[in-house]
């Protein structure tokens, strides 16, 4: 095979696209190489360090994953850019199992469930066909509950929303909890 390219990149993640990208914003001619037919559906980066968030913003990408930054107190990203740490060989590991993980045991979760998808996440899917098949896995569950969190970027715990989400979450949990407390008890038996 021949190829007319300067520069070949090996990997169509997220550091190899990027990398793409600003070759040819310099004019280099690339080619990037892949060895997946087509693309998992899932997520393959956990963390990005503060620099990468900084060249994603440069070229509009920061707003386009994590929501308009209007979202977010001034300096969020930069300023939590020394938590990113590498991922863990073990939870690295997990990521390739989550898929099927995830199938086997949400039909054993008999608690209720929320979840909740931020009006701007672009990170993963949240149509409602997605949704709803996500729900249904918990077969188990008294109850789930999934929920929108208006003018909320991905990291809603990052944003100006947290405080709502936050409440939100906790009046999840209490109506919980007074189910429970209202559960009829158990018929009372006489022994003679």
């Amino acid at each position: 095979m021949r190829m007319d390219t300067s520069v070949v990149i090996a990997g169509a993640g997220p550091a190899g696209l990027m990398l793409a990208g600003e070759s040819r914003l310099a004019g280099i001619d690339v080619t990037v190489l892949e060895s997946l037919p087509k693309r998992t559906g899932e997520s393959r980066g956990i963390g990005l360090a503060t620099r990468a968030m900084e060249m994603f913003d440069q070229r509009g990408l920061l707003r386009r994953r994590w929501g308009p930054l209007r979202l977010y107190p001034p300096g969020t990203f930069a300023a939590s850019g020394s938590l990113v740490e590498p991922v863990p060989a073990r939870e690295r590991a997990e990521l390739a199992r989550w898929p099927l993980t995830f199938r086997a045991t949400a039909p054993r979760v008999r608690v209720p469930v929320r979840l909740t998808f931020a009006e701007y996440e672009a990170w993963w899917r949240h149509d409602e066909e997605t949704l709803a098949d996500l729900a249904a896995h918990f077969t188990a569950a008294p109850r789930v509950i999934v929920d929108r969190q208006p003018d909320a970027g991905h990291d809603i715990s990052l944003g100006w929303a947290a405080r709502s989400y936050h409440l939100r979450a906790l009046a999840f949990f209490e109506g919980c909890l007074a189910s429970r407390a209202v559960a009829p008890a158990p018929a009372a038996t006489t022994v003679s």
